[in-house]
């Protein structure tokens, strides 16, 4: 039985775990379109670095659906793990690509693929 008040929780509470995340996507950002314009970074490395801060706000957003869920034990808990644990994979196969490319060391078939095609078959399930 699905519980009619997993979502009714206080808006603050809410907003208590995924602002955390959105800040820091929001720094990030900043910073790194800072550094564009001062020409320390190319347009392709600014791209790379804001698929992090996408994935961060992604985190943030599914963590606030995850704690209500979590407090009032509803059974869509486990899903919602899978898409929050296949979000982690996919900003960590993120930096590491943002960085072999910085690096000018990423290739394709690079083994940071399987990190990848990790993350999508969490998403998957």
């Amino acid at each position: 039985m699905i519980s009619n008040n997993a979502f009714y929780s206080s808006n603050g509470a809410k907003l208590m775990y995924s602002v955390p995340a959105m800040i820091a996507a929001a720094v990030f950002g900043v910073y790194h379109l800072f550094m564009f314009v001062n020409g320390s970074d190319t347009f392709a490395d600014l791209l790379n670095y804001w698929y992090v801060e996408y994935d961060l706000i992604l985190l943030g957003l599914s963590l606030s659906l995850i704690v209500p869920l979590f407090k009032s034990r509803n059974p869509l808990i486990h899903v919602w793990l899978l898409f929050f644990s296949a979000v982690l994979v996919r900003i960590v196969f993120d930096i590491l690509f943002a960085w072999l490319v910085s690096m000018d060391a990423y290739d394709t078939g690079n083994y940071v693929d399987l990190i990848y095609t990790g993350s999508y078959a969490l998403f998957t399930f």
